[in-house]
């Protein structure tokens, strides 16, 4: 989005998202240990979600004529 604020001036605004996918990763394959302090020994399951939303702000001024 984008306009005018006065003659030489304008202001932008722009939101972008980006999604990378999620990946999923184990730890612990033997299951020899806790994968929190009361859970049972297994391999521990943790999941990434790759995602980033980015909002810049803009403001141009316009030399000359």
């Amino acid at each position: 989005v984008e306009f005018a604020v006065g003659e030489r001036w304008r202001l932008r605004l722009e939101g972008m998202h980006f999604d990378f996918g999620r990946s999923k990763h184990t730890l612990n394959h033997s299951a020899n240990n806790r994968c929190g302090p009361d859970n049972p020994r297994s391999p521990c399951v943790y999941t990434v979600e790759n995602e980033l939303r980015m909002l810049r702000l803009a403001v141009v001024r316009r030399f000359g004529r």
